[in-house]
């Protein structure tokens, strides 16, 4: 299953407009899609000696304002993957707040159940990181650590190719195809919820499908809108009905 998926990658990588919002958007629905992958975020390492918020999909900018830009001094799982140069893997909201407990205000926890962080290498030296929230519980284990190290390296290939390259470098993206799609009806009650501040668990009662399948609504959702996560969304739906009827 994992060379397949790195295969895949390989090819989508390929493109040369690829940008850290493409790769977060290719991630999230294609790569990690069997592991519930619900949002990826990227963050760089600054000459300023903080970790700084470059792009992200499936969670909205209001939603990480807290993760603009941190202190690599601080205590977070992304700035200590960069200090360690190592995953940081939390499974379950318990030991988030254990381990991190100004985590416990993060909005993002009512969707997510494991948080995991891979540091971006260029060269030997760890320059940023991809973080990636799962739905569902993952336990850590060699074979997917391994995989998600192996699409870290890709990732950093692909971005760091160029010596003189950060994620911050301006780059066109790939063409956004999605204008010209639109929501059919079950999208449309999806986002309805989802203005109503509903999790997946939630809208998925609700609506009588698996929690799995109202992800993969959300997410596609997302992508036909051409926004980055639940905040920009909801504010889709309420401030501009018309477009929607």
């Amino acid at each position: 299953m994992f060379v397949q998926q790195l295969n895949e990658l390989i090819t989508d990588l390929s493109d040369p407009e690829t940008s850290p919002f493409t790769i977060s958007r290719l991630l999230t629905i294609k790569t990690l899609s069997r592991l519930d992958v619900v949002s990826v975020v990227f963050h760089e390492v600054t000459a300023s000696a903080t970790l700084k918020k470059v792009s992200s999909f499936g969670i909205s900018d209001p939603e990480l304002a807290s993760w603009t830009e941190l202190p690599l001094s601080s205590k977070f799982p992304i700035t200590d993957s960069i200090k360690q140069n190592k995953v940081v893997w939390l499974t379950g909201t318990n030991s988030w707040k254990k381990n991190y407990p100004q985590w416990e205000s993060f909005p993002h926890l009512n969707e997510a159940k494991t948080f995991i962080s891979v540091p971006l290498v260029k060269f030997t030296s760890p320059v940023g990181t991809i973080g990636f929230f799962s739905s569902r519980e993952i336990e850590s284990e060699p074979q997917l650590e391994a995989y998600l190290l192996t699409v870290a390296k890709l990732v950093s290939f692909v971005l760091y190719r160029n010596t003189n390259y950060a994620m911050t470098t301006p780059r066109r993206g790939l063409p956004d195809v999605t204008k010209s799609r639109t929501l059919g009806p079950r999208k449309k009650q999806v986002l309805n919820l989802i203005s109503q501040n509903k999790t997946n668990s939630q809208i998925a009662d609700l609506l009588g499908f698996s929690e799995s399948t109202i992800r993969q609504e959300t997410i596609q959702i997302y992508e036909i809108l051409g926004v980055s996560g639940r905040v920009e969304a909801r504010n889709r739906w309420i401030n501009n009905p018309d477009e929607f009827s």
